[in-house]
């Protein structure tokens, strides 16, 4: 579905119909699991990190030594959880 027609479903509803949320919601078990290993492995944050005026926030999680790290970001954390199960 288009952003223009759940803006439209949304003008009409007052809300976005369940159904339409239904995809997002089957993530959540999955993200969940996601954020409580990675809560477990918080050493730090710095929430300005960075040079003065472009200032950006860093967390620091400690990851196996020979931990794969890719540009997705699930598929990194979904792999260093299966390496310390």
């Amino acid at each position: 579905m288009t952003n223009e027609m759940k803006a439209a479903a949304m003008d009409r509803a007052g809300e976005l119909p369940i159904t339409m949320l239904e995809p997002e919601n089957s993530k959540m078990p999955n993200d969940a699991d996601r954020y409580q290993w990675l809560k477990k492995r918080l050493l730090c944050a710095d929430f300005s990190y960075g040079e003065p005026n472009e200032p950006c926030c860093a967390l620091v999680f400690e990851i196996e030594p020979d931990m794969r790290v890719s540009a997705d970001l699930d598929k990194t954390i979904d792999e260093a959880i299966k390496a310390t199960s």
